[in-house]
């Protein structure tokens, strides 16, 4: 639990929060399974509430994107590729151009920084977007409506 003085200083903004999953099979099939069908169907609702929400920036902490040596924070401002899922290659090609949020991006870097956690941006053409990241950007802006940031899981973090 974050301490008081902390959370009402830094989260008073947040407008809403979901842990979702990253397997492809609810953007790339859904109409294979029922499962994946119902998983698809709960992407579309989060979208419509997003779109309702009309945040600032969609914030994604990705347990898909495990970094080693600190938190890294995707800066690219429009990162493009085309992805394709290590264990799930079959299922096809995921092209992706995402809209980041820079300035936040950079500031949430900083304020890693501050609190003497390893932190850095990574903004180079052809960095690999995780499964997990892509999946959930495009299935929840569907449109790129809202520009996005991303962090990794620093799998050996004590405090994050």
């Amino acid at each position: 639990m974050m301490k008081p003085e902390y959370t009402d200083k830094h989260c008073k903004n947040v407008l809403k929060a979901f842990v979702l999953p990253g397997l492809p099979h609810p953007l790339l099939c859904a109409d294979r399974k029922e499962p994946w069908l119902k998983v698809r169907k709960a992407f579309d609702k989060i979208a419509q509430e997003i779109e309702q929400l009309n945040p600032d920036v969609i914030i994604l902490y990705s347990t898909y994107w495990a970094s080693i040596l600190g938190h890294q924070i995707q800066a690219h401002p429009t990162p493009k590729w085309t992805l394709v899922d290590d264990e799930w290659h079959e299922l096809g090609s995921i092209p992706y151009e995402f809209k980041m949020d820079v300035e936040f991006a950079k500031a949430w870097n900083e304020a890693n920084i501050e609190r003497g956690l390893k932190s850095r941006t990574v903004a180079y053409d052809g960095f690999p977007i995780d499964t997990g990241s892509v999946v959930c950007l495009k299935l929840i802006n569907p449109q790129n409506k809202f520009k996005a940031c991303i962090v990794s899981s620093n799998i050996y973090s004590d405090r994050a």
